[in-house]
């Protein structure tokens, strides 16, 4: 299997414009993850959910960064996005199974609650102030003249253009 590795994948990140370092970081992942495949003694399309968490506790296991880890996983996802394009594919989707979606929920980066400051209330008053002013007491008058313009925009001209000739 690791003899017919999947170039079509290489084409794509090519045609993507990837640098030549992502290329062999996720060459080197997804030969670890052919090579645990071919150790199974089972195809791509062979391998059932059960196998894909097997190969995710045994990346984890190795005690990589988790930066190292989630690289592991998104190459054996690329698998599964770019199924269309190879003869030997993922029957279904690695993110679709519980211990997937449990690692990457326990070492998500974001925070779990906004961080970027309160506006001011000083601020925030007159802001609002002016935003219920217009619409109380503009917007019949903005209607109205985007009305008017459009009526503007949509007559026929009068006569030739000045400016073409």
């Amino acid at each position: 299997m690791i003899s017919t590795f999947p170039v079509s994948l290489v084409r794509r990140w090519l045609r993507l414009a990837v640098s030549v370092s992502s290329i062999r970081t996720y060459y080197s992942c997804l030969r670890r993850f052919l090579l645990w495949t071919e150790a199974c003694g089972r195809t791509l399309a062979q391998l059932t959910g059960e196998d894909l968490d097997d190969y995710h506790r045994e990346v984890v296991a190795l005690r990589l960064s988790a930066g190292a880890i989630k690289r592991h996983r998104r190459a054996v996802r690329m698998l599964w996005a770019y199924r269309s394009g190879l003869t030997d594919y993922l029957e279904q989707d690695p993110l679709r199974r519980t211990a997937w979606q449990a690692w990457v929920r326990a070492h998500s980066r974001r925070p779990r609650e906004n961080l970027t400051d309160r506006i001011p209330e000083l601020v925030l008053g007159p802001l609002l102030t002016w935003a219920l002013r217009w619409v109380d007491d503009f917007a019949d008058d903005v209607l109205a003249a985007r009305a008017e313009r459009n009526d503007i925009d949509n007559r026929p001209p009068a006569g030739p253009d000045p400016s073409v000739g």
